[in-house]
């Protein structure tokens, strides 16, 4: 089979595919990554040891929906008010 050279999206790109998709869509890893302001290495790691989104994985490929990346963003932030609060 032979291989297509498409261009690589810029990481600009990435964040913008990641932000104006549907909360329905499958996005890659690496287009999650992006719109998370993460490395797909740290997204890597969650899948191996725990503790991140929720992914499904169709053969060798891993896709999130954006739905459940922004449920578990969301459950992983905090609000902070004050620097004061930033430490505690």
């Amino acid at each position: 089979m032979k291989q297509r050279n498409y261009p690589m999206p810029t990481q600009a790109e990435l964040i913008q595919l990641f932000w104006s998709a549907p909360d329905d869509a499958l996005l890659n890893r690496k287009t999650v990554a992006a719109g998370l302001s993460l490395s797909p290495v740290t997204l890597e790691i969650y899948a191996v040891k725990g503790g991140g989104p929720v992914y499904i994985k169709r053969g060798q490929h891993v896709r999130y929906v954006k739905r459940d990346v922004l449920a578990w963003h969301e459950a992983k932030s905090r609000r902070i008010t004050s620097t004061s609060e930033a430490t505690a």
